[in-house]
């Protein structure tokens, strides 16, 4: 059997969970921050243009999206998801036992 297809599956896979899934959460939990911070600055009557810490995390917003919003980007990864989850779906429950976790984590927090 070729091995080097699975191979490539799985590690496909980690990279998801080692890098687009924690920048997703991270970019989440940034856009509750800012959608916090932009509250805070509102019933205070302060003026959000001006507030340095709100403009920093408006342009962090900004840097992460351009990495996790390229089209080919979301595209692959997507398509990736696609596939992994067909895959989860067709394998026995036998070999289900013996699939890490993530892969249905990923999944779920991608989509």
């Amino acid at each position: 059997k070729n091995a080097f297809i699975p191979q490539c599956f799985f590690y496909t896979a980690r990279s998801l969970a080692l890098a687009i899934v924690p920048m997703l959460s991270q970019h989440e939990n940034l856009l509750r921050h800012i959608s916090h911070q932009h509250w805070e600055l509102s019933n205070q009557n302060r003026d959000i243009q001006s507030d340095p810490h709100f403009c920093m995390l408006v342009s962090r917003q900004r840097s992460n999206e351009v990495a996790l919003f390229q089209e080919e980007m979301v595209v692959d990864t997507l398509r990736f998801c696609n596939l992994m989850a067909k895959v989860l779906y067709e394998v026995s429950d036998e070999n289900l036992r013996h699939m890490p976790e993530h892969f249905v984590d990923n999944v779920c927090d991608i989509l």
